[in-house]
């Protein structure tokens, strides 16, 4: 069986923004094809996480370092190559917090066998401050399961809420065709509008123009284009 690596947590506060892929594996030696995995695991937390990470190269000195590597590497957590370990990461912090480690003697595919987007989400749940989940379909899970698609559950949701708040971007909106169908999946309100004042008490959309209202007194306009959400404009 695989196991990720066992870490107990105390939060911190996230302070960091930005993360790098570090080096490609033995396994993927596509740098590409690696960034685009990571990126797809990280976004699966953004859609719920009241901040934004984006990638920076390796020499920038990223706040969370994403790497290969192999036995020991520089950290007290030793890898034991094929099998069983396959990655670790740490809490919230300085430094090394954050950070991000992959075995490489592990066959890593973008498959689902020893799926890097899986892993990497899992992980990723570590450095922001979650330990792990006794729910079997939560990507916090501490057992890999090859069979389990890599998406969040609902346990992972409540763990996220948990430790920061429900404020506002744990609201879902979704809009709905004359016909009664969805013209969009829903999403989390936060992912088009983090300038908007939060809560949101109301809402009205009426000739491409959506009204949310903050409070008594804050009108917030958002103006609607075919393609997508833009021009928040505040009264």
């Amino acid at each position: 069986y695989f196991l990720y690596y066992k870490f107990f947590f105390f939060f911190n506060e996230v302070n960091y923004q930005n993360y790098s892929v570090d080096n490609p594996s033995r396994s993927i030696p596509n740098l590409g094809a690696i960034r685009r995995e990571i990126n797809e695991a990280i976004n699966s937390w953004q859609h719920i996480l009241p901040m934004q990470f984006y990638e920076v190269r390796p020499e920038a000195e990223a706040d969370v370092k994403i790497r290969f590597a192999v036995g020991d590497h520089g950290d007290p957590y030793r890898f034991d190559g094929n099998g069983r370990i396959l990655a670790h990461a740490f809490p919230p912090g300085e430094g090394i917090g954050g950070d991000i480690h992959l075995d490489d003697d592990e066959r890593w595919t973008v498959a689902l066998t020893v799926s890097l987007r899986s892993i990497v989400m899992h992980e990723f749940g570590h450095s922001i401050g979650l330990s792990h989940s006794h729910q079997e379909d939560s990507i916090m899970y501490a057992f890999y399961q090859y069979d389990l698609t890599p998406k969040l559950s609902y346990d992972d949701l409540l763990a996220v809420r948990t430790l920061y708040g429900g404020n506002g971007f744990f609201i879902w909106f979704w809009r709905i065709r004359q016909d009664g169908t969805l013209s969009q999946s829903p999403r989390h309100i936060n992912t088009l509008w983090r300038e908007v004042s939060w809560p949101i008490d109301a809402a009205v959309e009426s000739d491409h123009q959506i009204y949310l209202f903050a409070g008594k007194f804050e009108v917030i306009i958002v103006r609607i284009s075919r393609r997508n959400y833009h021009h928040v404009h505040y009264l």
